[in-house]
């Protein structure tokens, strides 16, 4: 939890205010995961300080108060318009570093240096790269961990349940975690 509001001290999220008394509270709430490998063992446990987006109605005011608040300089977790906040904020960064958007999927960024390609897909904060060039692929991660907080820059082993398994020449990509899962859920 101390590192999530590390990391919102550091991007500067919020300041605190007195309560306006014309303005909605949003509330906040700590969510939290355990992330673990494909084999299923815990790597990480992780917390997540989230806005209460649901309560977002345009146009209410409530007469309840809190006290203090925090004004919101930036969006943040569970905020409707978080997921595009966080996607606009990377792809401007990206496309500063030399990469193009793709033109079917934007959320695939390509860069093309030295005749050699370096790929990252986004899917909301998961991201995969990969590339023809080891030093393009440390160049993107030095880039990356100098503006944003990352964990888990590893080899590609899973990525939204899917397990991943690299071999020389080629790639073999299962959901057998989540197919256990399945059985384990719905005929334990």
């Amino acid at each position: 939890m101390q590192d999530e509001l590390l990391q919102f001290q550091k991007n500067d999220v919020w300041e605190l205010v007195p309560q306006p008394r014309d303005h909605n509270i949003i509330g906040t709430k700590w969510i939290y995961k355990k992330k673990s490998d494909e084999q299923g063992v815990v790597t990480r446990n992780k917390a997540r300080l989230m806005a209460q987006g649901y309560s977002q109605v345009e146009g209410v005011d409530f007469e309840e108060t809190f006290s203090p608040v925090a004004r919101l300089k930036k969006a943040l977790y569970g905020l409707k318009q978080a997921p595009r906040a966080w996607y606009e904020r990377l792809t401007k960064y990206l496309l500063t570093k030399g990469y193009a958007r793709g033109g079917t999927d934007k959320t695939l960024f390509i860069k093309y240096e030295n005749f050699k390609l370096m790929v990252a897909q986004i899917y909301v904060d998961d991201i995969i790269f990969g590339g023809m060039s080891e030093q393009l692929i440390r160049q993107l991660v030095q880039w990356m961990e100098s503006e944003f907080e990352m964990s888990m820059v590893r080899e590609l082993n899973c990525f939204l349940g899917f397990q991943v398994k690299q071999m020389k020449d080629s790639f073999f990509i299962s959901q057998s975690k989540y197919a256990k899962n399945l059985v384990k859920k719905f005929w334990a």
